[in-house]
């Protein structure tokens, strides 16, 4: 039970850091089963969960994953402490139940010692969010899109070159979805990627779709950008190749504001909890890195069809 204590107290600590109850504010760059008609979210003094809520935000967690199942067999309180639910899950082929712990508001759940949101529709905070905030460029559906994927990526980063063609291929192929690139530029590790994303803005400020023509342009060529240099010369090269007025494009660079547009696009990304590239948001879901099983073309597929029926319901 101490043990217990210990991760409720990390987890209010993480909510108090990461998740403000108004507007966040962007921190500094120095740095299946049974039914059950009730849907509300659980208050602090309400009732247990219900097993459908917890169901159907098992669906969320693991939409993508083929053939995934659990038997829910117990919600319960936790003694001395109010407000906390524990929710035994079992899936097929563990030998003994895992824990979900439900925290006070009914806004968060802890698994495995990580804090999650949890929830009928678990990622609507970050969802709204990025529909107010995201204002990176974007493809795909312009009107009431079904399914939003928002990618933080990074020019510089080798994994999000990688991730491109996934996501530009889930576009063409999946009806009604709209993608926006937000830069998200680790400068303290990647030199050049800050003024990449600015040409990149500058670019888009032109014309939208150039912007990804120069993005796959500097993919193509990310293996022989040294790290070390600040390839200035290489960004105006591939600016000329696209056709853009090269003119406009060094004046907008140089000017601050586009400076500012990609530091307030590396800003929201951290206040979101984003620490690597490419991180995927679809729909508030993120998606963290092509390296993992999530960013298979096959498994991330699985995971917008998964979320374009769940907003059909």
């Amino acid at each position: 039970m101490k043990h217990l204590f210990a991760i409720l107290l990390l987890a209010c600590l993480a909510i108090a850091q990461t998740v403000p109850a108004t507007k966040p504010t962007a921190p500094s760059a120095s740095k299946s089963t049974n039914a059950d008609a009730s849907t509300k979210p659980p208050t602090l003094n309400s009732a247990l969960p219900t097993k459908a809520i917890v169901d159907t935000f098992l669906k969320h967690m693991f939409s993508g994953q083929a053939g995934a199942s659990w038997t829910i067999e117990s919600i319960a309180p936790v003694k001395d402490s109010p407000g906390v639910a524990d929710v035994q899950i079992l899936f097929p082929g563990a030998p003994s139940s895992t824990h979900l712990y439900i925290l006070p508001g009914g806004h968060y759940a802890i698994d495995k010692s990580q804090l999650v949101p949890f929830g009928a529709d678990p990622f609507a905070s970050i969802r709204k969010q990025l529909q107010a905030e995201a204002h990176g460029y974007a493809k795909g559906s312009s009107t009431k899109p079904d399914v939003t994927i928002v990618v933080f990526s990074d020019l510089e980063c080798p994994h999000c070159k990688l991730a491109e063609p996934i996501l530009a291929r889930i576009v063409a192929e999946v009806p009604n979805i709209r993608l926006i690139f937000q830069p998200m530029p680790l400068f303290s590790i990647h030199k050049w990627a800050f003024k990449g994303a600015q040409y990149a803005e500058c670019i888009g400020k032109q014309d939208e779709k150039v912007f990804w023509t120069f993005l796959d342009a500097v993919f193509d060529a990310q293996a022989n950008m040294k790290d070390d240099q600040p390839q200035e010369d290489k960004f105006i090269e591939l600016t000329t190749a696209t056709g853009v007025d090269i003119a406009k494009v060094s004046a907008c660079v140089a000017d601050p504001a586009s400076k500012a547009a990609v530091q307030k696009s590396y800003d929201l990304g951290m206040s979101l909890g984003v620490n690597g590239t490419p991180t995927v948001f679809v729909n508030g879901k993120a998606v963290h890195s092509v390296g993992a099983p999530e960013m298979n073309y096959d498994r991330f597929k699985a995971i917008v069809l998964a979320e374009v029926e769940f907003m059909k319901k």
